[in-house]
């Protein structure tokens, strides 16, 4: 067996986003994709890059056993280790792209670090506690900082999408409690008592029959229709969501297949009966042939067991098993045919289109462009007061309006980028109150920036004055460069010298050139008098 080892590209980065997921996509028969895995792979890898992680995507058949162990040697570089693994021993092992992951790995390094890892582990029954030993308590007993992962089995849609709004809340830095996975498992998950989730509607491409696009159309008891279009080629548009109002039913649910339009069916035996019910949450699962079309929900009345129930260490410690067999027990339909959340077939396209860990030169480019806009911004803020100054202004307001300007674009940019990142959060308070605190802390380092540089001239002045011409020299031009410095400062959390680079010389030249096309035009609309 071969040794396992940090791989040498993550030896001088820290703060590591590891993204681990086979279901993503897999190279066997064919290329395949689990849709909302797709999904969130799609999302999380730019958007964990854009927060400040190192990150270190493992997709389909790249998400092995060997890559597992080689990126969980990595100890306290690991910032974020997420998995979306379907399980194999409950509690003990789950599959990965080539075989299987088990417990014993953790037991066999003791000298692992984990007191700065998040361990996000999307997989059922991780957080038990079997006899002999599970990953629940292996990773929790190295010291890990947090541990979340389900409990009981985890829904096909529900789960993907509480872990990601997990991830939404964590990319704004707010801290991840027991009370907020809640409110994400309950915003989320259809299958949670009080569920605001609302309900999923979604089919497999290859239950499509189909040589062209297919069009389902649902109808409420208000005279609405939600229409969802699918294709073969188009993986991402097969599900979309709906949320009902307080008294409002569905009526009626019809696709047009190959230019016909079919009354879909429910068999009489699913429950609930999605027609006339009232019903505010749940997963729909169509099935459509040339003549046909069946829906289904898939997760009632079976498993009798809870549905999407997650552990969190260390709020509660790993729990004792609650089923003993192996595999996962879901209905998926009137064939009786039993899922477990590993994969299903879908097509070649997907995987090209899952987005891969940024190259050198699109880093680069981000940089720059996040430097560009920095200083476009102070660009103007600058050039707001040399206005001000020309239209004979006291220094006190000329240095308040110039401060507003540049604060007030802080919290624009910034609130805008977050909300950015947080498509889908539903708490706009916390999203603007971190876009408050990252202007806040922009505007306190450049204010101390503008406070050493201005002793650094009067430094660089009475040493003129006394003869150190030389010194007074240098003094003056560190005044100068000194506040340009803020341009590295988002890289340089990166810890990339080359991104500093980028950033800060494309800011010093987006600032100069707006601050100078200000002044040009100020000076031509009011001509300074003699």
């Amino acid at each position: 067996m071969s040794r396992s080892y940090c791989p040498t590209e993550y030896n001088n980065v820290s703060n590591i986003f590891f993204f681990g997921c086979a279901p993503c996509c897999k190279n066997d028969s064919a290329q395949g994709c689990i849709e909302n895995a797709y999904d969130l792979a799609k999302w999380a890898i730019p958007a964990a890059q854009k927060a400040g992680y190192t990150v270190a995507p493992f997709l389909g058949e790249n998400a092995t056993t060997e890559t597992y162990q080689n990126m969980l040697m990595c100890g306290s570089k690991l910032g974020v280790f997420f998995s979306m693994e379907s399980h194999y021993d409950p509690g003990q092992s789950f599959y990965t792209a080539n075989g299987v992951f088990n417990y014993t790995f953790f037991y066999k390094h003791p000298e692992l670090d984990y007191r700065k890892t998040t361990f996000l582990l999307e997989t059922c029954y991780a957080f038990d506690n079997p006899p002999g030993g599970g990953l629940c308590p292996s990773i929790t007993d190295l010291g890990a900082k947090q541990y979340i992962s389900g409990i009981t089995p985890l829904s096909f849609m529900g789960a993907t999408e509480s872990f990601r709004c997990v991830m939404e809340k964590m990319f704004l830095g707010k801290k991840i409690t027991s009370n907020l996975l809640d409110k994400c498992v309950v915003e989320n998950s259809p299958f949670v008592p009080g569920s605001t989730a609302g309900l999923y509607f979604g089919c497999k491409p290859f239950n499509i029959i189909s040589s062209g696009n297919t069009t389902f159309t649902i109808t409420t008891s208000l005279g609405i229709s939600h229409v969802l279009k699918t294709s073969p080629e188009m993986l991402t548009s097969t599900r979309f969501h709906l949320n009902l109002a307080l008294n409002e039913t569905i009526r009626q649910v019809s696709v047009i297949s190959n230019i016909t339009t079919i009354a879909c069916f429910q068999p009489t035996g699913d429950t609930p009966q999605i027609i006339g019910n009232l019903l505010k949450a749940g997963e729909v699962m169509f099935s459509v042939t040339n003549d046909t079309c069946g829906f289904n929900t898939p997760f009632y009345p079976y498993p009798p067991q809870p549905v999407d129930q997650f552990g969190m260490y260390p709020a509660q410690n790993c729990t004792n098993p609650n089923q003993t067999q192996s595999g996962s027990a879901f209905l998926l339909g009137p064939d009786n045919a039993t899922r477990s959340n590993v994969l299903f077939n879908a097509l070649p396209e997907t995987c090209e289109a899952l987005p891969l860990l940024p190259t050198f030169f699109k880093n680069i480019f981000h940089s720059a462009t996040q430097g560009a806009k920095h200083g476009s911004l102070r660009g103007i803020a600058n050039a707001s007061a040399y206005t001000l100054e020309r239209f004979n202004q006291p220094q006190s307001v000329i240095t308040i309006a110039q401060l507003g300007i540049y604060w007030t674009g802080l919290l624009l940019m910034t609130l805008y980028e977050n909300m950015n990142l947080a498509q889908r959060d539903r708490d706009f308070s916390n999203v603007f109150i971190q876009s408050v605190l990252s202007a806040i802390f922009f505007m306190t380092i450049n204010v101390c920036m503008q406070l050493i540089s201005h002793s650094l001239k009067n430094f660089g002045e009475k040493s003129t004055k006394n003869g150190w011409a030389t010194s007074g020299k240098i003094l003056d031009k560190l005044s100068d460069y000194l506040p340009l410095s803020i341009y590295a400062l988002n890289a340089a959390r990166q810890d990339e010298i080359a991104m500093a680079v980028a950033s800060t010389s494309s800011g010093i030249i987006s600032q100069f050139a707006i601050e100078q096309a200000g002044r040009v035009i100020i000076d031509t609309a009011r001509p300074r008098t003699r």
